[in-house]
């Protein structure tokens, strides 16, 4: 009988997870729940930092960002375990994760490890791109030169790894340099010129409806278009002639907003006779940035324009209308029950 309770406490360390035996249950606590982590667990937590075992350390790890987050001032209790986690554990992932703590708080420790790991081409792209995204995130906190971000970057540019390839451009966006930022808007022209086709069969990297991983690349270029334009707006002025509409649109979008009038022409040129829907209310949303009387009766026209991307979604009429009510001298009324589409008619126009 003795032989086969032994033998019974042996299959259950066997089987059930070392993290559940060493724990005293504080990660089933909050497994599910990390956002009613305590600060009374924040030393029994920081106590599992240095476990042998690297599952437990990885959840120790994650708890202790929690409790940071939240603002614990006894999470700072944690902060020697970290820096010797970044600095000799023999999980690269944790040393990574480890750095990314404490460069949230600030600890300029952190930033050698963090460069090395990126820079690092025989590391795994998903570990180095962890780190970059740290150095472009809090790189700030612990006095990151963004440009040696940059080029660390441009070296993820060819990646296979999706999440590798964000952080690439990521961070090529946040650079002053002009050479750095043609790069990344080369890159922007061959994602429209030459579209991936693997990107458009893989699911979003982010949860949206009817999206694509390019269109999450897509989401990406825009942002970092906006950030061209406000830094150096002459790039983009070499793009705005370019032969495809995408980037055309893309570009005249981004400086309309920074209400650039150069672009009010083409904005005109794109409503009134692209037949893609996408770049159709994308311009319509750029004349209301930069208003213009010769623009009005092209807008008005585009009132009757009901195209969409997917059922539910907003028309091109309904990127007018609002455009119309909120930059021009017109009265607007909208006809139609929700869900629309909606059609419209104009009460007053200007003269």
């Amino acid at each position: 009988m003795r032989r086969n309770v032994i033998v019974a406490v042996a299959l259950v360390g066997f089987l059930v997870p070392s993290y559940v035996l060493c724990s005293n249950g504080v990660f089933e606590k909050y497994r599910y729940h990390l956002d009613l982590f305590q600060e009374a667990d924040v030393d029994t937590v920081i106590g599992l930092l240095g476990h042998a075992d690297r599952g437990v350390r990885r959840e120790a790890l994650t708890l202790i960002g929690v409790a940071f987050r939240k603002g614990f001032s006894s999470a700072e209790r944690a902060i020697p375990r970290l820096v010797e986690i970044m600095t000799t554990d023999s999980d690269l992932w944790l040393r990574v994760l480890a750095a990314g703590e404490l460069a949230g708080v600030g600890d300029e420790r952190a930033l050698e490890p963090l460069l090395e790991i990126a820079s690092d081409s025989m590391v795994d792209d998903i570990i180095r791109s962890t780190a970059l995204h740290t150095l472009g995130t809090q790189g700030a906190k612990i006095g990151a030169d963004k440009e040696r971000v940059a080029d660390i970057g441009r070296s993820l540019l060819d990646s296979p790894d999706l999440d590798a390839r964000v952080q690439a451009f990521l961070a090529l966006r946040l650079s002053e340099d002009r050479t750095k930022l043609k790069v990344f808007l080369q890159s922007f022209v061959d994602h429209y010129v030459h579209p991936d086709s693997s990107l458009m069969s893989q699911p979003a990297l982010s949860p949206g409806q009817n999206r694509s991983a390019y269109n999450d690349f897509s989401s990406i270029f825009r942002d970092g278009l906006h950030s061209v334009a406000l830094k150096t707006p002459d790039l983009l002025y070499e793009l705005l002639e370019h032969p495809n509409e995408m980037v055309r649109s893309e570009v005249t979008w981004s400086l309309a907003q920074r209400g650039d009038r150069r672009v009010v022409d083409i904005l005109i040129d794109l409503l009134k006779n692209s037949e893609n829907g996408y770049v159709r209310a994308l311009a319509a949303a750029g004349l209301e940035y930069v208003p213009d009387k010769k623009a009005l009766p092209v807008l008005v026209e585009a009132l009757k324009d009901n195209w969409s991307p997917y059922d539910g979604a907003g028309t091109v009429a309904d990127v007018v209308y609002n455009t119309l009510v909120s930059a021009y001298d017109v009265e607007v009324e909208s006809i139609g029950e929700p869900p629309g589409p909606y059609r419209y008619k104009i009460i007053k126009k200007e003269e």
